[in-house]
């Protein structure tokens, strides 16, 4: 959640630097701050929202074009050295691998940096609108350069699979227990989050055939939706009730 939020305030706070800086060309146009650009500064509040839920992670991408314009900059233009050239390569991989890298100035850990002309890479705490020289070495920079010089990161917002999975058990448990006969049930949410440890371990259950006329068997107490006499999964279920549970085999829909 701290990585996702932190992401998504370095961003913007990226594009408004980025786009006030005066150059030869303007950057008005991209910026958050104008209104023709409403809608995109919305969506950021909006996915600033989510961040805090803690639900999604933030994935950075950059398309191989960008990527390798970025790095050719460096080598063509700046004249920045293979080693040099190599740290920001290094720094565009981690980022579009969700992985953290450390502002040369100040130190603090971030997904996105700013990627200035001498190769330094800095965050937007180290430098404003009014910057023109690197914050690092102090080496002035052309701001048209700079500009063009930054890799055009996109986000992309991914599920946090593990976290929608203990919430997904908490509710089972909850369900299980206030539809049991025994409303005075007390639920632990804290053990909901090994609720899937607590399935049965079919390689501790004995299975036999069904005997003549014998029909499958099910608990209520684990969800897994097998035979307690042959271990066979019931599929044709119907999870069309409040509970949204089967009534044969008492398996909980899948959420998606």
């Amino acid at each position: 959640e701290k990585k996702t939020y932190n992401t998504l305030v370095s961003s913007v706070r990226t594009n408004i630097i980025t786009t006030s800086m005066e150059g030869k060309t303007s950057g008005w146009q991209d910026s958050l701050l104008n209104p023709r650009n409403s809608k995109y500064a919305s969506e950021a509040l909006t996915n600033l929202r989510i961040s805090c839920c803690g639900s999604y992670q933030i994935l950075p991408s950059i398309t191989n074009v960008n990527w390798s314009e970025t790095l050719e900059m460096l080598r063509d233009v700046h004249k920045v050295d293979d080693t040099s050239v190599n740290l920001v390569n290094n720094f565009i991989y981690r980022c579009t691998n969700g992985e953290l890298s450390g502002c040369q100035q100040c130190g603090i850990q971030l997904q996105t940096l700013f990627v200035i002309p001498c190769s330094h890479l800095v965050c937007p705490e180290c430098i404003d609108s009014q910057t023109t020289s690197c914050p690092v070495c102090e080496n002035p920079f052309d701001i048209d350069h700079f500009q063009k010089l930054q890799p055009g990161i996109d986000f992309q917002f991914n599920p946090n699979l593990e976290e929608e999975k203990k919430d997904r058990e908490s509710k089972r448990a909850l369900t299980r227990a206030f539809s049991s006969p025994n409303n005075n049930a007390v639920v632990d949410l804290e053990e909901t989050e090994g609720a899937e440890e607590r399935e049965v371990d079919e390689t501790q259950v004995r299975t036999r055939r069904h005997k003549k006329g014998e029909a499958c068997k099910y608990s209520r107490e684990y969800s897994d939706g097998r035979c307690l006499i042959c271990r066979e999964e019931h599929f044709d279920c119907n999870f069309d009730n409040a509970e949204q549970r089967c009534s044969i085999c008492n398996k909980y829909a899948e959420e998606v």
